[in-house]
């Protein structure tokens, strides 16, 4: 995600993070182009990236199908994520 791509999508965030370049070996393939840490790599702010754009109006729906079908391992976050952003607009 990143400050960038949030930014983009109406949630401009200054970064205070230090952009690491990692191997490839730090990355999972999934069909259709999804590109994903493996598990045991470190989240920083991207959970909290995501809470926003889907307060800033990400279209949830598409998201859990891409994510159902090409990332079933993270629906569960997702879900988590949308419920937080939804608690935090009421």
């Amino acid at each position: 995600m990143g400050g960038l791509a949030v930014g983009a999508n109406g949630f401009p965030r200054a970064t205070k993070d230090v952009a690491f370049l990692v191997g490839d070996e730090a990355f999972e393939r999934h069909p259709g182009g999804l590109v994903t840490f493996r598990p045991g790599v470190p989240f920083h702010k991207d959970r909290t990236d995501v809470i926003e754009l889907v307060k800033a109006g990400l279209d949830v729906e598409s998201c859990r199908d891409y994510l159902a079908a090409h990332a079933p391992s993270f629906v569960a976050d997702f879900e988590d994520a949308v419920r937080r952003a939804r608690a935090e607009d009421e």
